[in-house]
C-alpha cells in the first residue's frame, strides 16, 4: 500500500488507477519523488552558500577589526612625547595593517557594498579593485614613508 506524498491519500489494494498514480489527486507518485529530490539538492545548494557566504564575510571582517586596537594605541600614544611616534614605527605599523586588510579582502572576496551591506567582486568588481587598489598602494605608501622617517631621524632613541 502506498500513501500519496501530495494529498496522503492510503492506497487500496484494488483501485481504478495505474500503480504509478495516486486515484484520489492523480499525481505521479515518481513525479512527486522527484520534485522533493530537487528540492533537497536545492535546499543543499542554498545552505552550502550561505555557510560560504558567511565565512567570507567573517574573513573580511577580521581584517577590519586588526586595525581597530592599533588605532586606538596610536590614538593614546600621539598625545605623549614618545619617540617612536616621531620616527616613522607607527606608519610602518600602520602600513602593514592596511596590507593585512587588502590580503584579507583579496582572500574574502568581500567588499563593502553600495548600501551599506557586503558585496561579492563578482557582484561588485569596480568597488572591489578600488579598495584592493588602494589598499595596497596605501600600505607601500605607509611602509615606505615609515622607513625613510626612521633612517632620517637617526633611529628610535
Amino acid at each position: 500500500m502506498n500513501i500519496c506524498p501530495k494529498c496522503q491519500y492510503e492506497r487500496k489494494e484494488v483501485e481504478h488507477a495505474p500503480d504509478w498514480q495516486c486515484p484520489s489527486c492523480g499525481i505521479a507518485y515518481d513525479k512527486i519523488e522527484k520534485i522533493k529530490q530537487r528540492q533537497k539538492e536545492s535546499d543543499s545548494k542554498y545552505h552550502k552558500d550561505m555557510v560560504n557566504w558567511r565565512r567570507r564575510v567573517k574573513i573580511h571582517k577580521s581584517g577590519t577589526w586588526y586595525i581597530l586596537p592599533v588605532v586606538v594605541l596610536f590614538l593614546l600614544f600621539s598625545k605623549s612625547d614618545v619617540s617612536v611616534f616621531t620616527c616613522g614605527v607607527w606608519s610602518i605599523i600602520f602600513g602593514f595593517l592596511v596590507a593585512f586588510y587588502a590580503h584579507k579582502t583579496n582572500e574574502s572576496g568581500m567588499t563593502y557594498g553600495d548600501s551599506g551591506g557586503y558585496k561579492t567582486k563578482e557582484e561588485n568588481p569596480v568597488v572591489f579593485n578600488i579598495e584592493l587598489f588602494l589598499g595596497i598602494l596605501g600600505s607601500i605608501f605607509l611602509i615606505t614613508n615609515g622607513f625613510f622617517a626612521f633612517f632620517n631621524a637617526g633611529g628610535c632613541s
